[in-house]
C-alpha cells in the first residue's frame, strides 16, 4: 500500500515495529471527542493513531518544534504520512497512559496540583520566549488558525488582525452599520496594543482541559493535539483556555498561575465568538426599526421542531450539516405567542 512519510522516526527510536494499516484498523477505535474530529485508534501498549482528511501535516511539525525548543511534555511523533489510495492523513505518536486534566483534577491534591501547575509554566515560558518570526501565523509562515476555526492568511500589523476579526464576525453574521463601527471603536482601542506582531508568542491555541494529559504515576502534564499551534498575540492562550473552563472544579483559578491573565482582551474574544459563531447579535436582512418581538418569535418557530435529528448529515471526516430546517409560521401577536408558550387564559 503505497504511502508518502513527512516524517518517520529512526529505528533506534521506536518502542516496537510501527503499525501497518491493517494492524491500525483492527486496533480500539476510540470515541469521538466531537463530530467531524478525525478518527483515534489506540494499539497498546505503545502507540496512539490519529486518521482522517483533518489531520494536518502542520501538527506533526508543531510537535517536533516543540520537543525541540522545550521542555513541555508532548507525545513523541513516530511516523505522518498519507495513504495515497484513501487519501488520509495518519499520525502515529507515542500512546500516554493517564487521565486528563478534565476528568481528574478534582481528584488531586493541592501538592500535585501545584507541581502540575509549574510544570506547565515552565515549558509555557520557554515556548513563549522564542523570538517573534514578525507575523501571526504558524511555524511555516502560512496560514493562521482563526477562533472561528478557519484559515486566514498571515498576518504582520496589529490593525490587519483586529480588522481580520471584524471582517470574519460581519461576514458569518451581518450587523447594522452602526453596531459594526461601535465593535470596531471598541476592538481596535482594547486589541491593537497587545497585538503587535513583533511581539507574537508560540501558542498551543488550544489548551482546555481535555488536551492535558496527566501520565500515570508521576503526574507529568502532556499536552495533545498541535494542530492549531503558531505564533499569536500574547493573551490569545488564555482566552482559547479560559473559553472552555466550566468552573466545576478550581482549574480557573490556576489557569492564572501557569499563564499571564488578560481578561480585557478575553471578553473581546468571547464577544467575538459569540458574534460570528452564534449570530447573537445578527439581524435580518432589512429589519430597519428597533426589535421588539423578533428575538422572542424567531426562538418560538423552533420550539416544537421534532425533525432536527433527522436534519443531520455525517461523514467520517465532516462535521454534522443541517441540512433541512423545518418552516413554521413567525407569530406576529402577543396573543399567539402566548398561547405557545401556554401563557395564555384558555
Amino acid at each position: 500500500m503505497p504511502l508518502e512519510f513527512t516524517y518517520r522516526a529512526a529505528s533506534e527510536e521506536l518502542p516496537a515495529p510501527l503499525p501497518t494499516i491493517k494492524e491500525i484498523e483492527a486496533s480500539i477505535r476510540l470515541p469521538r471527542r466531537f463530530p467531524g474530529s478525525p478518527t483515534v485508534y489506540l494499539l497498546r501498549p505503545h502507540f496512539i493513531i490519529k486518521r482522517g482528511n483533518r489531520v494536518k501535516p502542520i501538527e506533526s511539525e508543531n510537535m517536533l518544534f516543540v520537543r525541540k525548543h522545550s521542555d513541555l511534555g508532548v507525545p513523541k511523533l513516530y511516523a505522518a504520512f498519507r495513504d495515497t489510495e484513501t487519501d488520509k492523513n495518519y499520525l502515529i505518536m507515542e500512546y500516554i497512559a493517564g487521565e486528563s486534566v478534565s476528568r481528574c483534577w478534582a481528584t488531586l491534591d493541592q501538592a500535585t496540583k501545584e507541581a502540575v501547575v509549574a510544570d506547565l509554566r515552565k515549558g509555557l515560558d520557554q515556548l513563549r520566549s522564542i523570538k517573534s518570526p514578525g507575523y501571526f501565523g504558524n511555524i511555516k509562515g502560512q496560514n493562521l488558525f482563526r477562533p472561528d476555526g478557519k484559515d486566514s492568511s498571515v498576518i504582520k500589523t496589529a490593525y490587519e488582525w483586529t480588522e481580520d476579526l471584524l471582517e470574519s464576525g460581519q461576514q458569518e453574521a451581518p450587523v447594522r452599520p452602526r453596531r459594526f463601527e461601535w465593535f470596531r471603536r471598541m476592538y481596535h482601542e482594547i486589541l491593537d496594543g497587545v497585538s503587535d506582531p513583533a511581539k507574537a508568542v508560540f501558542t498551543h491555541a488550544d489548551l482546555h482541559m481535555e488536551n492535558i494529559l496527566l501520565r500515570e504515576g508521576d503526574r507529568k502534564p502532556f499536552v495533545i493535539d498541535w494542530e492549531r499551534a503558531g505564533f499569536y498575540p500574547p493573551y490569545f492562550e488564555y482566552q482559547t483556555t479560559m473559553l472552555e473552563e466550566r468552573f466545576a472544579t478550581d482549574w480557573g483559578t490556576h489557569v492564572d498561575t501557569f499563564l499571564d491573565p488578560y481578561p480585557d482582551q478575553m471578553f473581546v474574544i468571547f464577544h467575538w465568538r459569540a458574534w460570528a459563531l452564534f449570530g447573537s447579535f445578527c439581524e435580518p436582512p432589512g429589519y430597519e426599526s428597533e426589535p421588539s418581538q423578533y428575538d422572542m418569535s424567531y426562538w418560538l418557530d423552533h420550539l416544537d421542531d421534532k425533525d432536527y435529528g433527522s436534519a443531520i448529515e455525517e461523514s467520517e471526516d465532516e462535521a454534522p450539516v443541517v441540512t433541512n430546517y423545518p418552516e413554521r409560521p413567525r407569530p406576529t401577536e402577543v396573543a399567539d405567542i402566548l398561547e405557545q408558550l401556554g401563557l395564555d387564559d384558555k
